[in-house]
């Protein structure tokens, strides 16, 4: 979970966003980047090394889906990390549950303007903004420029926004996964409360930069922490994922829900992502169109 203690008010959002801005990826703070990528792949997840992010003391690996992706990220320099407003996000998860989810940021096309407006905390005239770059494992430099509503950090009620300078880890066709995930179903952010303003930044400038609103979980018992606290996957096939759970012994179980749409909620090693970190993975119901 990704912060303080809040009132047991939460937010649900849809995936895929209709757009113009999507959702770009997910952020998961790992105690051990090697182990937490190697554990992934042992239950089907092509999960790929990424690359260190100079001056910000982390590097991270890549779970790449279908337009999103899954962001394993580490301390490798804890001084450099402590120095940094970005890398002090993983350190704060890291130290708080030993990893968990950290936060999720949102794709900002090419053209969209930054100067305010909806991009900014409802106290703030402008987001913060960041450039970074990073090396692949193969030698091609990746760059992008971050810009964060109310703070610089990965953490808290906010997404940040990502602006790449050319390809993304998302350019080109998908992997196939051999557990059959294929993309990010939903999310669930807890909130301060329902009059915070980050409840109203998701009021009112959510829609307009996404086309969809978020949804008022109805029993936010389970989401008392401020930030990113659940997370649903999507499978093309879910006796193919629950063959590859088992077979990889993960800890998982069967989740009681539409039988049309059903689902399995797995539970990640604590010593390796962390306490209370799951994911539920859903098959999504057919869909009625002709």
């Amino acid at each position: 979970m990704s912060g303080d203690t809040a009132t047991p008010f939460a937010l649900r959002l849809p995936s895929p966003l209709p757009g113009p801005v999507v959702l770009d990826h997910l952020v998961l703070a790992v105690a051990d980047l090697p182990s937490a990528t190697e554990y992934l792949r042992s239950l089907g997840f092509d999960a790929r090394p990424g690359g260190r992010h100079p001056g910000h003391g982390t590097e991270n690996a890549l779970v790449v889906l279908d337009g999103q992706y899954l962001e394993l990220i580490s301390v490798t320099d804890p001084e450099e990390a402590s120095a940094s407003d970005l890398g002090r996000s993983t350190v704060r998860a890291l130290s708080r549950d030993g990893g968990g989810w950290v936060g999720y940021a949102l794709r900002l096309p090419p053209d969209t303007p930054v100067d305010g407006g909806s991009l900014a905390a409802p106290e703030r005239a402008e987001p913060h903004r960041l450039s970074m770059s990073r090396t692949t494992p193969g030698g091609e430099r990746v760059s992008w420029e971050l810009f964060f509503p109310e703070r610089v950090g990965m953490d808290g009620p906010y997404p940040f926004l990502i602006r790449w300078d050319g390809a993304s880890p998302t350019s080109g066709e998908p992997p196939e996964h051999p557990n059959a995930v294929h993309g990010v179903g939903e999310l669930t952010v807890g909130m301060p409360g329902p009059d915070s303003a980050p409840a109203r930044w998701y009021a009112d400038s959510l829609p307009r930069l996404t086309g969809a609103p978020a949804h008022t979980v109805e029993d936010a018992s389970a989401h008392r922490s401020v930030g990113l606290a659940s997370v649903e996957l999507t499978s093309t096939d879910l006796g193919r994922t629950r063959r590859a759970l088992a077979s990889a012994g993960a800890a998982w179980r069967a989740v009681e829900a539409d039988p049309a749409s059903p689902a399995v909620l797995l539970t990640l090693p604590p010593a390796l992502f962390g306490e209370h970190t799951r994911l539920t993975i859903r098959q999504p119901a057919p869909s009625r169109d002709r």
